[in-house]
This record gives structure tokens, sequence and C-alpha cells, in this order.
């Protein structure tokens, strides 16, 4: 917003600084459904993905049903869900998430 700031030594020495190299990892992605039977879904009823985290994902989007949902993440899962259409498509849902 045209602010300025200046930097000194003062307030490098004060600062902590860690580089982390480590990529994230994710595990035991689940998806399911709402449905009675949970591993299928209908118009109306919700998908629902979730997974767990090595450590803080950023930014992390779900891309599912030809949409792009942000993820919510709390203590290492993190989490989505979509309702199903009537023209959402036939047949097993894929999915793809990406993070920062």
């Amino acid at each position: 917003a045209g602010n300025s700031l200046t930097v000194t030594q003062a307030n490098l020495n004060s600062s902590n600084l860690t580089i982390d190299k480590n990529v994230p990892g994710v595990t035991n992605p689940t998806l399911y459904s709402n449905n009675s039977n949970s591993s299928l879904a209908r118009a109306g009823d919700l998908i629902n993905i979730t997974l767990e985290e090595s450590e803080h994902i950023y930014n992390a989007t779900l891309q599912i049903l030809n949409t792009t949902i942000n993820m919510t993440e709390s203590n290492n899962t993190a989490y989505a869900n979509i309702s199903v259409l009537q023209n959402s498509p036939n047949g097993p849902v894929a999915f793809n998430i990406t993070a920062h």
C-alpha cells in the first residue's frame, strides 16, 4: 500500500529464522459420502475428503467433480466437501490435491 520498511542490523540480529527443506507428507486420504452407503453418492449428497498431514500445508486445493475447492486445515488434518449435483458425472470420483 505504498508503505516502506527499513531493515536494520538490530532487526536482523533479533530474528529467528529456520529453513525447512522437508517436503510435507500426506497420508490416509479418505473419500466418503453422507449417503446411507458411504461409498455411493447421488444428487444432493455431500462428498467429503480428509487427509492427514505431516506438517501444516499451505493453500491446499481439491479438484473434484470439475470444481476446485480450498481445503480447510486443522491440527494437521485437511478436509473439504462438495455437494453432488444433478449434472455431476456418473461413475468413480477422481480427485487431485495441490498444496504449497
